[in-house]
């Protein structure tokens, strides 16, 4: 049997819709396999935001409930507006109203921070948060005469509370380096 190919021109038009419908199909294949490679990251993606919002959602009520017990209603009111969904401020130009650690002494004001007494930034204790340069927010806390301020997990300073001597605290850092905070008086 012998072939006739009177009109190569169909030919190679029925050969370029034959080879574009393969590269379609196949092209639709991968592009399916990257979409569900896609949609399960994605998933899991929610499913972790989905946990730290329950958890940090459970250690707001601990938080509220602690609060409550210790009788600080503003702190309490404020985890319970986290809670119910309410937008709290963190802008530091407006001194979040957190209370100070249970039984610590009252360090709100302002206070130089230097290696050596010093110099120095300046830092603010308002309630129970310490605020750097107007603008960063972090928590202390008050454990056996000694204030900790957490920057993070690995970043830290620690320093002596003496009741006898309130205005100056002498520490460290999580790196060893000495650190001091004076009181700033104001006349």
């Amino acid at each position: 049997m012998k072939m006739s190919f009177a009109r190569p021109n169909s030919l190679i038009r029925m050969l370029k819709t034959l080879i574009a419908g393969l590269f379609l199909v196949a092209s639709s294949s991968a592009l399916y396999s990257q979409t569900a490679e896609v949609g399960n990251l994605k998933a899991k993606r929610q499913a972790a935001i989905d946990k730290i919002e329950d958890t940090y959602r459970a250690e707001l009520g601990k938080l509220k409930l602690k609060y409550e017990a210790s009788g600080d209603t503003a702190a309490a009111k404020e985890v319970s507006a986290l809670l119910d969904g309410e937008a709290v401020s963190n802008d530091a130009a407006k001194k979040p109203k957190v209370s100070k650690p249970l039984g610590a002494p009252n360090l709100d004001g302002k206070w130089r921070l230097s290696n050596d007494g010093t110099g120095g930034n300046t830092v603010e204790f308002s309630g129970g948060v310490v605020i750097f340069s107007g603008k960063d927010v972090i928590s202390w806390s008050f454990t056996d005469n000694q204030i900790t301020l957490k920057f993070s997990e690995r970043a830290w300073e620690k320093y002596n509370y003496d009741f006898k001597n309130p205005d100056v605290m002498r520490g460290f850092n999580y790196t060893g380096a000495p650190r001091v905070l004076t009181r700033i008086k104001i006349p």
